[in-house]
């Protein structure tokens, strides 16, 4: 399915047109998330591999569209902690893949974890924790 602009309007334009999201899909009984996005040229340091900036970015915005799935409409996220493991850079480029999960929930806290991928390539993963306020 690919992502619409009501499922994205948590981002802002200029962010939807850098991360050329191809595809996304939402599983709320597992508490998951899955984005594809385009691999653009734009996006990769001098030496042709993913900027760790825009690891970071992608990271935290699949953790924050996972964790949504499980908030109120009066309610909004603050991240609190985001940390991420840079495994490998990816020795052919394509679609990177994000999966994000919540791995537990509390009234007030939310845990993600979220694990990013191009092609074979385990290049990323990430733990964030929200706290949800409310409005």
């Amino acid at each position: 399915m690919m992502i619409s602009d009501t499922e994205s309007d948590f981002l802002p334009e200029f962010i939807k047109d850098i991360l050329k999201i191809k595809e996304h899909r939402e599983d709320k009984k597992n508490r998951c998330s899955y984005i594809t996005v385009e691999a653009v040229p734009l996006l990769f340091n001098n030496h042709g591999n993913i900027h760790g900036s825009y690891i970071a970015m992608l990271t935290l915005t699949a953790a924050e569209n996972a964790a949504r799935l499980t908030i109120n409409e009066d309610e909004y996220l603050v991240a609190i902690s985001h940390s991420i493991n840079f495994l490998k850079q990816p020795e052919t480029l394509g679609d990177i893949e994000l999966e994000s999960c919540i791995t537990s929930r509390s009234d007030r806290i939310i845990h993600v974890n979220t694990f990013l991928r191009c092609l074979d390539a385990d290049v990323a993963n990430s733990t964030t924790i929200f706290v949800v306020e409310k409005l």
